[in-house]
């Protein structure tokens, strides 16, 4: 059972949050040690949670899911978000980018809940690499929904009432 603290701060996923954060900040303004230390501190955590949470899931579904793997994954991800923001990687970008770039918020609302659901259903009735394979491509699908359905077409309109609002404000 998570303590207060927990619940109040989300620690178990807060430190993306913060390297992210963090990393916009050297995007922008250079890789400064005040940035480079958020993110090797949220690193560390994102470890240390990484591997308690796997070990949750992994007793949740009876399987094992090993240390060195969880870590490495964390690492890998961290380094490449890094090379993002320090622009090592600009030479790679191409276009179709931007629409993967905008499916990750619907993606990140939907997945696990979504996700979850599936797993504790399908779980003992579908070969298990069919399953997750299955239920990434509709997550997927389900965030480019999202995206071009929803978030598109009200896009414009929140930005115009926002500004409006704004423009309200600074009278």
């Amino acid at each position: 059972m998570p303590s207060a603290t927990d619940l109040v701060l989300n620690t178990q996923f807060s430190h993306y949050f913060i390297a992210g954060m963090a990393l916009c900040l050297i995007h922008r303004y250079g890789a400064k040690p005040q940035y480079l230390l958020i993110v090797a501190v949220a690193l560390g955590n994102a470890i240390f949670r990484g591997i308690g949470f796997a070990e949750r899931v992994g007793a949740r579904y009876g399987t094992e899911i090993h240390r060195p793997v969880v870590i490495a994954v964390i690492v890998v991800i961290f380094a490449v978000m890094l090379a993002i923001a320090t622009r090592l990687t600009q030479h790679l970008g191409r276009p179709w980018f931007a629409v993967l770039g905008a499916l990750t918020y619907p993606l990140y609302l939907i997945h696990a809940h979504v996700g979850f659901i599936i797993f504790e259903r399908l779980g003992d009735q579908v070969n298990h690499v069919l399953l997750v394979a299955a239920t990434m491509i509709l997550m997927i699908a389900a965030a480019a929904a999202l995206h071009y359905c929803d978030e598109r077409p009200l896009a414009p309109r929140l930005k115009s009432l926002l500004a409006g609002r704004r423009q309200l404000a600074l009278k």
